[in-house]
Parts: structure tokens; C-alpha cells; sequence
């Protein structure tokens, strides 16, 4: 999966997660409110919209520039809000209830265009497209009945799309009529998870919400989170620790957020939980950013410092194309799931597919927690690179590989202009 300049991205990729540790953005679609809320219960901040008060919102999306992007359904628009409160951007759209940011690529080409990925309930329709120029053609778009949720896998050449409706989950590709994959029932939520399995929330016959972790290569159910009766569940992501956070609404009238137990036990095990009287809890994300490798470099003029963030997915851009232009993706190995004593390696591949030759580069990466580093693991292909070690998460980088190991750089004087690049790596092992 690969990012590009100036990404300031929240979300989830192939094998990294965009996670927090102690705070979550829940979206309150019966009081008109969006609140960030600690694990601790406390509320730290909450927003009805102001002047013009929210309707009905059904998604919150943080933004790592601090910035949290709303669909107010009922309103017809989407916001992108400041912490102060005051508004940044406004889009007049059609009733959304989902909406990311990604980028838009040109066939195999790099070069991306700030996109917005939005599902409108009333056309039943998922589409993506400039958010400046709604009137003209959207780059895609696909209709199903009682669209819910889309989300795209960025990336150079045909894009893929996750789509959850009233008539079943599939992944699409554009351009093609028949779904790649398709499983029927009426789903509220998909999201796909680092292993390739797809995380849905589905009504069963009878009124009952189950949240499914599904093998789309096999369409074994792998792990199954069952409501109890009268609670209504509309959202289900998976956070770093492996766990699943659900949000929705209770027999008691109340809003919940709870973190549940992965793998799925019988009865389900909760670790933490949330709730307020008379509300509705429709949309949960996780803020903060963990386990993302950051690449910081500049173009050989010294032109100012670019960022690309390596294997995440709903980013903001701004690309200036006359600069250097890194991209990256970050991978594990294996994919799936392991357990305590397993070794996995990850891997950050980076090129430049810009004109400017990038220099003073910088890869950061942080150990994920519940895993050790593992020594000497630490290296690179491709270009040589000094390598630096952070311990305890504070302090000094040096050259010292001495436990704990929190954080690895690698320092690399340049990556030529478009063929340049190479692969940086190291393992970990999974706690007992």
C-alpha cells in the first residue's frame, strides 16, 4: 500500500495501524454531537456544529492535522472541523453517512489528487470524487441497495473498494460489473483488517446484530461477536491490541462503545466500555498515530521538508509535483494472526517518483506494542543507511542496541529522482 508527500492520514492499511491509546472520536447521531472521549470515560471535547447545529451526523473521521471530518446526514454536507471549533472546509453534498479522504491515482501513474470517498443514503450510491467539483463526472462510483459504508485500498494502478449495504458486503474493482468478492446480508459496517479478512456488522434474520470476521478467500466466518438481544450495533473496528471496539445502541435506550475480546469468546468477553443515557453511538475511530513508519526529506535545493507516512489510507495531500515525490508501503510478514513466542518482520519499501532528487532522508519506525525488537534485526537494501535506536520512547537516538529498543531510524543522504529507492526491515517477537 503506498502514500505520498504531505500525507496527514487516520486509518488502516495492509499490515499498520493509525491507533490511539487513550483517546476515541464516537459520533452521538441522536444528540447532533461529536465527541472525543479517553478510556477513561472522561469527554474531552465536543462539538454540536455551532451556528448551524449537526443533524443526524453518522460518521467522524480524526485527522492526524488535528481536524475531525463529519457527515451530517440531514444537514446534506460535510465538514472538516478545527479543534477550536471553527469550521475549515465545507462540501454541500446528498445525504452522506460515510465519507473518507483518499487519493484518486491515474491508472499506474503516482501522482494522486485529494479525493473524497462518500456514500450517499439516498441515492444508495458509493462515489468518489473531487470534493471542489461535485458537478462534474465522479472518478467512481457504485449504486447498491441501503449503502452504509466504502472504503477504498489506495495505491498505484486499479483501485479496490470495500462496500457494505442492505443486500450484502463485496469488494469491487473499478471498472469491473462483477464483484471480486460478494457475501449476502444486510451489513451496517465493513472494514477490511491486516490479514485480508473483512470485520462486518450484520442483521440476522430475527433482529439480531452480530459482528463477523469473515476469510473472503474462503468465506469462513473466523470469529463471531454476538449483541445481545435488543442492543443495536452499528459500528465494529479492529484497534492495535488486536481487539474490537463496537459502538451502538443498548436495550437500556443507551450510547456504548465496548472493546471486546479477539479472538471471540463465548460469552464475550469485554475489556472496557462506554455509555451515555439517551444517545446513539453510530461511528467510533481511534485518534493518535502508532506502529506508522514516518519519512521526513527535502529536495536537493533545500526547498522545505516533506512527510510521508508509510502504509496508512485516508490522507490528506498536497502534492507539488516539481518536488521529490516518496512513496511508500510497509508490510508484515506473516499476515496473519500470531501468538506469543512468533517472529514477524516488517518491511518499508520507499521510492522517489518525483523529478527532485530527495535528500536527508529519514525512516522512523516504532516497535508495535506487545512485541520485543529483536537484535541485529535492524537493516536495508537497496541504499546503504545509518541506523539509530530510541529506548524507553524518550531520550536520545544512538547506536546502541540495548533493550528496550522503541523506535529504529534510518538516515539516508539521497534517493534519486524517479527510479531511486530501496527497502529498510527489522523483527520483532511476539511477549509471552
Amino acid at each position: 500500500m503506498k502514500r505520498m508527500i504531505a500525507i496527514m492520514v487516520m486509518g488502516l492499511s495492509m499490515a499498520v495501524w493509525a491507533t490511539p491509546t487513550t483517546k476515541l472520536v464516537i459520533t452521538d447521531k441522536e444528540n447532533g454531537k461529536v465527541l472525543e472521549v479517553g478510556t477513561d470515560g472522561t469527554i474531552l471535547w465536543e462539538f454540536d456544529g455551532g451556528e448551524t447545529k449537526l443533524n443526524q451526523p453518522h460518521e467522524a473521521v480524526p485527522l492526524v492535522n488535528g481536524n475531525i471530518l463529519i457527515a451530517d446526514t440531514d444537514n446534506g454536507r460535510i465538514i472538516e472541523v478545527r479543534l477550536d471549533k471553527s469550521i475549515a472546509r465545507t462540501w454541500e453534498v446528498n445525504s452522506p453517512v460515510d465519507v473518507r479522504k483518499c487519493i484518486w491515482y491515474d491508472g499506474a501513474s503516482p501522482n494522486g489528487t485529494e479525493s473524497l470517498l462518500v456514500v450517499y443514503s439516498s441515492d444508495g450510491e458509493a462515489v468518489e470524487e473531487i470534493p471542489y467539483s461535485y458537478d462534474g463526472a465522479p472518478f467512481w462510483s457504485k449504486g447498491c441497495s441501503g449503502l452504509r459504508e466504502a472504503e477504498k485500498k489506495p495505491g498505484n494502478g486499479t483501485p479496490t473498494y470495500l462496500i457494505a449495504g442492505s443486500n450484502g458486503v463485496e469488494i469491487v474493482s473499478d471498472g469491473v460489473d462483477e464483484p471480486i468478492w460478494f457475501y449476502e446480508g444486510n451489513f451496517n459496517d465493513a472494514e477490511w483488517l491486516p490479514s485480508g479478512n473483512v470485520l462486518v456488522v450484520e442483521q440476522i434474520t430475527g433482529g439480531t446484530w452480530t459482528v463477523k470476521e469473515i476469510d473472503p478467500k474462503s468465506d469462513k466466518v473466523i470469529n463471531t461477536w454476538e449483541a445481545p438481544a435488543s442492543v443495536e450495533v452499528q459500528e465494529a473496528t479492529m484497534i492495535e491490541n488486536g481487539n474490537i471496539l463496537v459502538a451502538g445502541k443498548n436495550e437500556l435506550g443507551e450510547g456504548f462503545i465496548r472493546e471486546c475480546k479477539r479472538p471471540a469468546t463465548e460469552p464475550v468477553e469485554e475489556v472496557w466500555n462506554y455509555a451515555t443515557e439517551n444517545s446513539y453511538f453510530y461511528d467510533v475511530e481511534e485518534m493518535g498515530i502508532i506502529n506508522i513508519a514516518r519519512i521526513v526529506y527535502a529536495d536537493s535545493k533545500g526547498a522545505g521538508t516533506q512527510t510521508t507516512l508509510a502504509g496508512v489510507c485516508l490522507p490528506i495531500l498536497q502534492v507539488v509535483i516539481s518536488q521529490p515525490f516518496i512513496v511508500a508501503t510497509k508490510t508484515v510478514t506473516p499476515e496473519g494472526p500470531v501468538k506469543p513466542g512468533d517472529t514477524a518482520t516488517y518491511t518499508i519499501a520507499y521510492s522517489n517518483s518525483g523529478p527532485g532528487t530527495a535528500t536527508n532522508v529519514t525512516i522512523t519506525d516504532q516497535i508495535p506494542a506487545g512485541t520485543e525488537y529483536e537484535v541485529n534485526s535492524a537493516g536495508t537494501e537497496t541504499l546503504s543507511a545509518t541506523i539509530e535506536y530510541l529506548h524507553n520512547g524518550g531520550g536520545n537516538y544512538d547506536s546502541s542496541q540495548d533493550s528496550p529498543v522503541t523506535h529504529i531510524r534510518w538516515t539516508i543522504n539521497e534517493v534519486a529522482a524517479y527510479t531511486g529507492g530501496g527497502t529498510v526491515s527489522f523483527r520483532v517477537k511476539v511477549k509471552e
